[in-house]
């Protein structure tokens, strides 16, 4: 059994663009399997993974980014709608990272 862990801006985002079923889902889904969704290139370890929302459409799809510390714990980071953008900028790539930090020097 994993340990899941929100961070504030996800669950913020979450709650505006999945209803608690569709979340609940897609985090069951993702943390199954954390290694199933690619590494962010120059993304220190965090993954992307991509989510359909039921009824949306091909567009209506949701990203999230979230970073699995091995073999216990994943991280939701951050969530956001396709249709607002594809990937991280490398200044949001460089925020985040600094958030997980603390998380990496901890001993899992």
């Amino acid at each position: 059994m994993r340990h899941l862990f929100l961070f504030p801006r996800y669950q913020r985002d979450a709650a505006k663009l999945l209803d608690a079923k569709e979340q609940d889902e897609m985090e069951r889904h993702i943390a199954d399997d954390p290694e199933r969704h690619p590494l962010i290139p120059g993304g220190s370890g965090m993954r992307k993974a991509r989510w359909a929302r039921t009824g949306r459409g091909k567009r209506g799809g949701v990203r999230v980014i979230y970073y699995f510390a091995a073999p216990d714990a994943v991280y939701f980071i951050a969530v956001y709608a396709k249709n607002e953008k594809e990937n991280l900028s490398d200044a949001e790539k460089k925020a985040l990272a600094k958030i997980l930090r603390p998380i990496k020097q901890q001993k899992h």
